[in-house]
């Protein structure tokens, strides 16, 4: 039986945890010595090279020399050539609106606080690497506004990925990379498993052969390179989620279902909230504006699906989209969002996701329906 619940009371509960979860983390900007234009200039000279456009584009104040100095340093040790190679295409100064410089992962923890800084475009070629960093660039982060993955860790990664399936490096190709903020575990979650908490500027790539593909996380010149085998064992070839498209759930909850697609165009969305509640929100087929209880979890139920993601290591398909195959018609695009991650996929292709995901969902559907 559905069960209606009041859309007033529905609304109630969602009003506290709109705004998602949030550690508040004290961070101070450190003040640098103010240097008189021509000074700031020579330093620069001495440590940067700066395009035309550069200069003509920046506002009046100076990139400062320690800033410049550590951006170049991380783009030469990910593009594996020297600092005279590169080039400072474009710096801004920018306010960032968290602690994460504006690239918090869903995984991450930003402190609201705004963080004055900057962004600075690094060019070598036709490669592209933007940064964001605080006000003295002690603290930095790559863009995923980046372009291009370093030929050097490129190379590294087909070997490895060769030596690891035995197929030859002649059959498989890179097809994707984004750049990426990784912990000591590179980002990849094994249930029980500790990962220091350090900042690794990485990479996460997708290698595919004609019959499979492959995700391996990196750092950033690729010496270090895991293979995310979570979210690997498939046909299909995932693609990266833009940011925009990953939802941010208030803390209230726990799990969240989205559907959309068809040809009819329908959307309808499943939630589980802390309280143990299985809820879809209008609109609904029937036309009915009131949200239906589709179930009633207890907090035994809540627990064991909470450990059922974590065995499942969920989160290690944060960001993941798994598309229909080619020529695709008349599907349905899932997007699944837990407190750890968000994944998405398609109806039709339901049979060649990874095992891990396809358990996840056969879980999730169980706990829609009343016992």
């Amino acid at each position: 039986m559905v069960m209606l619940v009041s859309s007033n009371l529905f609304r109630s509960w969602l009003l506290p945890y709109r705004s998602g979860l949030v550690s508040l983390l004290a961070l101070s900007a450190i003040a640098l010595p103010s240097l008189s234009q021509p000074a700031m200039a020579t330093s620069l000279n001495q440590s940067v090279t700066l395009s035309a456009q550069a200069s003509a584009t920046t506002t009046n104040r100076s990139l400062p020399r320690i800033v410049a100095n550590q951006v170049l340093l991380d783009a030469s040790q990910r593009l594996g050539i020297s600092r005279d190679q590169l080039q400072i295409q474009d710096y801004q100064r920018r306010i960032w609106s968290d602690s994460c410089l504006g690239l918090g992962d869903i995984n991450e923890s930003c402190a609201l606080v705004t963080v004055p800084g900057w962004q600075i475009t690094v060019t070598h070629g036709q490669q592209r690497l933007v940064y964001h960093t605080d006000l003295a660039g002690r603290s930095l982060r790559l863009s995923r506004d980046s372009q291009t993955l370093p030929s050097t860790v490129s190379d590294r990664l087909l070997q490895h990925a060769s030596t690891e399936s035995g197929v030859p490096v002649s059959e498989l190709e890179v097809v994707s990379a984004e750049p990426q903020f990784w912990d000591g575990c590179l980002g990849i979650y094994v249930p029980n498993d500790a990962c220091a908490a350090i900042g690794i500027s990485g990479w996460r790539a997708v290698v595919s052969s004609p019959s499979q593909s492959w995700v391996y996380h990196m750092n950033g010149d690729g010496s270090g390179i895991s293979l995310n085998t979570t979210a690997s064992d498939t046909s299909l070839v995932p693609q990266f989620m833009p940011d925009s498209t990953r939802p941010n759930l208030g803390s209230e909850v726990i799990f969240q279902m989205s559907r959309e697609g068809g040809f009819a165009g329908q959307s309808i969305q499943v939630m589980l909230l802390a309280d143990g509640q299985v809820m879809q929100p209008p609109p609904h087929a029937d036309g009915s504006s009131v949200p239906h209880l589709l179930n009633q979890l207890t907090p035994q139920q809540i627990e064991q699906f909470i450990q059922f993601l974590e065995q499942h290591q969920f989160q290690n398909f944060n960001g993941l989209t798994y598309p229909a195959p080619q020529g695709s018609a008349d599907y349905f695009t899932i997007t699944l969002t837990s407190q750890s991650g968000t994944t998405q996929y398609t109806d039709i292709a339901l049979d060649q996701l990874p095992p891990q995901l396809q358990a996840i969902i056969q879980q999730w559907e169980q706990l829609q329906r009343q016992q």
